[in-house]
């Protein structure tokens, strides 16, 4: 019997203060925490992190949901760092940039609500990590000698992580992290009873029993070894209180020598107590803000064949018990025989055997995944379900923050369509909860709807830190000496250095985009709408909503009636919701979309209706939505796709709906027969630059779009890199899909090298291999309709140029003004 001082778990409260911390600390925890993003590419450019100022902020919240229509209700859940009271009021949003010229383009308007004025502030920790849970096995209570297996993966161990593969990076690749990891148990960590078959601090596969008035442990002594399959079993012998505990690594090929060295120990515990719930890939923990407990000492990795059967099984049969498919298949007395192919998309965890121990997933640990009897034959999980059995667990998933509410907002009938922001205020901080208003669905549409694209928001999601990184820039003076530089790594961003900080000292705090890694390495596949979104801040950032309040900014100049619409109102309402709007304009970035969405626009376009599209890398990546769990998209994106994210090319069909993911070019429908563009793959990121005119703004079918424009140059200015082709651009491609009959109007020229490329930076000498370029299109479609589309992220930068008084909000007024214009569009061959 070895009795251990270490506590079994490692769950507990965070502090509601965090100190201030250096530049080398920050780029430690920026790794640590894979808060990388778009930062990946610049990693390759060994970009270094820039000093930034500590920051002031000390408030936060979210709202759920995101969208309301009237009389409908948003919660509100607020987060202080520091004691006391914070006030809380309401503004609209017209224009939500505070950075660009010192703030001059910032627009708010102030409106009255029922929660406006003062709330005590309170600290509302956010609880990580992905399990199972079987809150009744009291089935097991009675079973004082058993055998336990269990197929396992882990993740963040030690051994073998010095020759971890990149295919990840960037993020962790192991390194263990000194701590226990629960992988089936039932432990209750607060009171230190039940038993646990877990990993140790030092990555061994080991046994604890505990009853509250110590712990014992009998522990393997060969750790485990990185991303490596290795089959567990456990025999406890409640006459003896003995434990066996073995370890048979699986082989990974005719020559790997290391998988044929099995080992075993044992050892004496004290009597074993059965109590609480079972879980997988975690223990119990402390009070969560809901019904189920934190997960204490959480497990980074994946589980399959977890089978449990009574009495102490023969060494010579547990071999059997691995490959059984059915609980009939093995001779023993099974007591649970979990599936966890069955339910995939779901969060039903399934015991097939007939003691029914069925549960839920909490934080969804990852399904449709390959697990231990996968043979490289199959690539879908649907059609070969035992080939994708596993559970893959991440200690920092997370899909909903479950924050208590701290007040509600009843949309009043009347409130104009629009964004919105909820004001919170302490001393000097501040920060601003956005949601969005759409339209009563009886009341009578505006001539256009802006549709937000909230999903690209929360792909994006807490995606900071862009301009605090910087990349080595070499030179060579007139006399030949080498200079070394350094310059932002992505200058046409513009961020807040206060939110940023913020974001660095408390990154545990917030969830994940799919931008982002967890702590294996692995890229994060599910995002929570249900979570504080620093990205999707006014005054903070220059891009995303702050983007589209540009295109805001400019309809209120104009005096143009609109709505606001947005991605999950379409995906739940479809084309039912478009229809009535004589024209629709989308964002300046609407990357991710579902096939629900997708459709919507296309059914739209043949009723007849008017697209604008206002963007750059729009319509290109495929998302779906859980069908169980509110506001969680999946993002799987195949080989190739981008440095942040790629996915294997056997796991690359969505758990959530079963359909193959990735970009939609990828997919047969590419952005080019939607809008007429598809994405360039380098994009203009350093620098702003202009489109010249082509021949076909000349054709007569054109002529409405360029009244009142002169010249050739159209955008060389603006308040994003200094032109309106900037950051990501699309460009016609007639043999991916764009419409035969489509004109191309002006095509970008002077692209700004070196680019950024969606594998890392290009260098100019590489320039003659590529052809960016962004270009505007135009072409009819069936029942009267058309499509306008810019090719560029930054051309709602440049609308409020001069007053409003350019080329390019000319152009955009032109084509509004005949989009809302009932007047059907023919197509005239000239």
């Amino acid at each position: 019997m070895s009795e251990v001082d270490e506590r079994a778990g490692g769950s507990g409260e965070q502090s509601s203060t965090a100190p201030q911390v250096s530049r080398r600390s920050l780029l430690k925890l920026s790794v640590a925490a894979g808060v990388v993003g778009l930062m990946s590419s610049a990693r390759k450019a060994e970009a270094k992190l820039v000093e930034i100022g500590a920051g002031a902020k000390s408030i936060v919240g979210y709202g759920w949901p995101w969208t309301a229509r009237p009389g409908e209700k948003i919660e509100f859940k607020v987060s202080t760092y520091t004691p006391g009271e914070y006030n809380a009021s309401l503004v609209r949003l017209v224009c939500a940039d505070a950075i660009t010229d010192g703030g001059k383009y910032y627009k708010e308007e102030p409106v009255a609500a029922s929660f406006a004025g003062k709330h005590m502030g309170r600290h509302q920790a956010l609880y990580r990590g992905a399990f199972a849970q079987i809150d009744d096995a009291s089935k097991l209570d009675r079973e004082d000698t058993f055998t336990l297996v269990a197929s396992v993966f882990p993740t963040t161990v030690k051994r073998g992580s010095e020759l971890a593969s990149a295919a990840f990076a960037p993020g962790a690749k192991g390194g263990g992290k000194g701590r226990i990891q629960h992988m089936v148990s039932r432990w209750h960590e607060p009171t230190r009873t039940g038993w646990s078959l877990a990993l140790d601090e030092n990555d061994c596969v080991a046994f604890y029993v505990g009853d509250g008035l110590g712990v014992d442990k009998v522990a393997l002594t060969e750790p485990l070894a990185l991303r490596r399959w290795v089959r567990v079993c456990v025999v406890y012998d409640g006459r003896s209180n003995h434990v066996s505990l073995t370890q048979d690594p699986v082989p990974n090929g005719a020559g790997d020598l290391f998988a044929r060295r099995p080992s075993s120990g044992g050892g004496t515990v004290r009597t074993l107590i059965q109590r609480g719930p079972l879980r997988f890939g975690a223990a119990v923990g402390e009070p969560g803000h809901g019904d189920i407990a934190q997960a204490a000492g959480p497990f980074n990795g994946k589980l399959d064949t977890v089978r449990l059967v009574r009495g102490a099984v023969e060494q010579a049969s547990v071999a059997k018990l691995f490959s059984a498919h059915q609980p009939a298949d093995f001779p023993g007395p099974v007591i649970a025989w979990w599936d966890f192919a069955r339910g995939t998309g779901t969060i039903d965890v399934h015991d097939i055997s007939a003691s029914g121990l069925n549960g839920k997933t909490v934080n969804l640990p990852e399904r449709g995944v390959i697990g231990v009897n996968w043979d490289g034959t199959q690539l879908e999980w649907k059609s070969a379900p035992a080939h994708y059995s596993a559970l893959y667990f991440h200690d920092d998933a997370m899909v909903d923050a479950q924050w208590k509410t701290d007040f509600e907002y009843q949309v009043p009938a009347g409130l104009r369509s629009g964004i919105y922001a909820v004001r919170l205020t302490q001393g000097a901080a501040e920060d601003y909860i956005p949601f969005y208003v759409a339209p009563a669905k009886t009341a009578r549409k505006a001539p256009v709807a802006l549709v937000i694209p909230t999903m690209t928001y929360l792909a994006y999601a807490n995606t900071v830190g862009v301009t605090s990184w910087t990349r080595t820039k070499v030179t060579v003076d007139a006399q030949g000496k080498k200079k070394v530089e350094e310059e932002e790594w992505m200058p046409v961003y513009s961020e807040d250095k206060a939110t940023v900080d913020f974001f660095f000292q408390h990154y545990d705090d917030f969830g994940m985009g799919v931008y982002r890694f967890h702590s294996d390495g692995a890229p994060v596949r599910h995002a929570p709408m249900r979570m504080v979104n620093l990205s999707d801040r006014p005054k903070a950032f220059r891009k995303h909503l702050t983007g589209d309040t540009d295109i805001i900014e400019w309809l209120e100049h104009d005096g143009i009636h609109y709505d606001i619409i947005t991605d999950e109102l379409i995906h739940r309402e479809g084309v039912d919701l478009l229809a009535g709007y004589t024209a629709v304009m989308t964002g300046h970035h609407t990357e991710y979309l579902t096939w629900e969405m997708l459709a919507a626009y296309e059914k739209y376009l043949e009723r007849g209706g008017r697209l604008m599209s206002l963007g750059g890398n729009s319509f290109h990546n495929r998302i779906s939505f859980h069908p169980q769990v509110e506001g969680v998209i999946e993002c799987r994106k195949q080989m190739g796709g981008t440095s942040a994210g790629n996915d294997l090319k056997y796991e690359q069909f969505s758990e959530f709906d079963g359909r193959l993911a990735g970009k939609f070019r990828e997919l047969g429908s590419p952005a080019n027969t939607l809008h007429g563009l598809g994405m360039t793959d380098l994009e203009p990121m350093t620098a702003g630059t202009h489109y010249r005119r082509l021949p076909g703004s000349n054709d007569p079918r054109a002529r409405f779009i360029f009244e009142g424009v002169a010249g050739d140059v159209i955008g060389n200015f603006g308040k994003i890199g200094g032109g309106a082709v900037v950051e990501e651009i699309d460009h016609a491609d007639f043999t991916n899909g764009t419409p035969p009959h489509t004109l191309v109007l002006a095509r970008s020229e002077n692209i700004v090298w070196p680019m950024v490329s969606e594998d890392g930076l290009t260098d100019p000498k590489y320039q003659s291999n590529f052809n960016p370029r962004a270009e505007l299109v135009f072409f009819e479609t069936p029942n009267g309709g058309a499509v306008f589309a810019v090719g560029s992220m930054g051309w709602r930068g440049s609308l409020s140029h001069n007053g409003f008084d350019n080329n390019v909000a000319q152009i955009t007024r032109n084509v509004l003004r005949r989009f809302i214009d009932s007047r059907p569009f023919k197509l005239e061959h000239s």
